[in-house]
C-alpha cells in the first residue's frame, strides 16, 4: 500500500475512536456517581430516532440506596403515551474509578468508568418494541454539572448500527428548610451533618442530636462527663432560625 493512502486510513481510522472518558480527567466538579445518585434524583428526557425527530418524552423518579458497598438505584419512568417502567439498578465501584452494574433487563454486567465530570456506561438492554424484545447496545455518557445537575446522553445502536440518541437532564431537588419547630440534625462520621425534619422531640437522648422546641430555642443531647460515667443529657443552646443551620457539631465534652 502506498505511504500516503496508509496514512490517509490511519488518520481516518483515528478519527473514528471517538473520546475516551480520561479526556476529561481534568474537568471539574469530580463525578462520584454513588454520592450524586444517592438519595432522591429527578431527571427529564427525551429519545429521538436516526432523523432526530423526538419519538418519546419521559421524567424519571430516582431513589439511591446504599447497601454495603453496593447502591441500589430505583428508576421510575412515566412515558409521554402513558406508559410506565421501572428498573432497579445494582451499582458496585471496583476500584480506579470502575463501575459495574446489574439490572434485570442488562444483558451480563454494565461496565463505567469516571474521570473528572464524566461517566461513561457501556451495556446491552433488552428493549422491548410492540410486544417483542431486541438486544441494544448502549454508549451512555454522563457530565455533572454543579452539585446538584447532570447531563446524560446516551447512543443507541445494533449491529453496529446507529438507532437513536436519549437525551437526559438529572437533577438533584432543592433541600427545603425545616419548620422551626421540626428542626432536627445527625452528624455523620467523616461527612458533614444531614439535617432531617421531625415533628416530635426524640424520646431518648443517646446519641448526639439538636431537636428546635415551638419557643424557638434548641436542645442539644451531648454527651457529659460525670464523677462516675459518661453520660447522655439534653442541655439548652441558642436560638434557631427557621431554615436548619448547615454546619453543626458537638458540643466538646464539659466536666461538672
Amino acid at each position: 500500500m502506498p505511504r500516503a493512502a496508509f496514512a490517509s486510513l490511519l488518520a481516518l481510522l483515528t478519527g473514528c475512536a471517538g473520546p475516551s472518558v480520561a479526556d476529561y480527567a481534568a474537568n471539574r466538579p469530580l463525578l462520584d456517581p454513588g454520592r450524586f445518585f444517592l438519595g432522591k434524583t429527578e431527571a427529564w428526557g427525551m429519545f429521538q430516532d436516526r432523523q432526530g425527530r423526538v419519538a418519546k418524552r419521559f421524567t424519571v423518579d430516582m431513589d439511591g440506596e446504599r447497601q454495603g458497598e453496593e447502591l441500589v438505584l430505583t428508576e421510575r419512568f412515566h412515558y409521554s403515551d402513558g406508559s410506565r417502567q421501572q428498573r432497579v439498578w445494582r451499582l458496585k465501584p471496583t476500584g480506579d474509578g470502575r463501575w459495574r452494574g446489574l439490572a434485570d433487563d442488562v444483558v451480563g454486567e454494565a461496565v463505567g468508568e469516571t474521570a473528572g465530570n464524566a461517566l461513561r456506561w457501556r451495556y446491552t438492554l433488552k428493549l422491548p418494541v410492540d410486544g417483542k424484545q431486541y438486544l441494544v447496545q448502549f454508549d451512555d455518557w454522563m457530565f455533572l454539572q454543579d452539585e446538584r445537575s447532570l447531563l446524560n446522553r446516551a447512543t443507541m445502536s445494533k449491529f453496529g448500527f446507529r438507532l437513536g440518541e436519549v437525551t437526559l437532564f438529572f437533577r438533584k431537588p432543592e433541600a427545603k428548610p425545616c419548620p422551626i419547630s421540626w428542626c432536627s440534625a445527625r452528624p455523620i462520621t467523616g461527612r458533614k451533618p444531614a439535617w432531617t425534619c421531625t415533628q416530635r422531640k426524640p424520646a431518648a437522648c443517646s446519641t448526639p442530636i439538636c431537636w428546635a422546641s415551638t419557643t424557638g430555642w434548641k436542645w442539644c443531647c451531648r454527651r457529659w462527663r460525670g464523677k462516675d460515667a459518661a453520660a447522655w443529657r439534653w442541655s439548652p443552646a441558642w436560638p434557631v432560625t427557621p431554615a436548619c443551620p448547615a454546619p453543626w457539631s458537638t458540643a466538646p465534652a464539659r466536666r461538672r
